[in-house]
């Protein structure tokens, strides 16, 4: 878990930010990173292709 008061103090040092500003950036971004979600494989995003052999395709002379 971040520090985030020490977050919040560089972020309003460099930035010039009021706090209601900072928490409205970063707290979003805090409550997703605590979120438990599994890392999605890559197979998640392709529609499953079948092969046919291509056996067939060829003849034999």
């Amino acid at each position: 878990m971040p520090q985030l008061e020490l977050i919040r103090e560089f972020i309003g040092s460099k930035l010039k930010w009021d706090r209601r500003k900072i928490d409205d950036m970063l707290l979003p971004v805090i409550k997703r990173m605590n979120t438990n979600e599994i890392q999605s494989r890559i197979d998640c995003f392709f529609a499953p292709v079948l092969f046919e052999s291509t056996s067939h395709q060829f003849k034999k002379n």
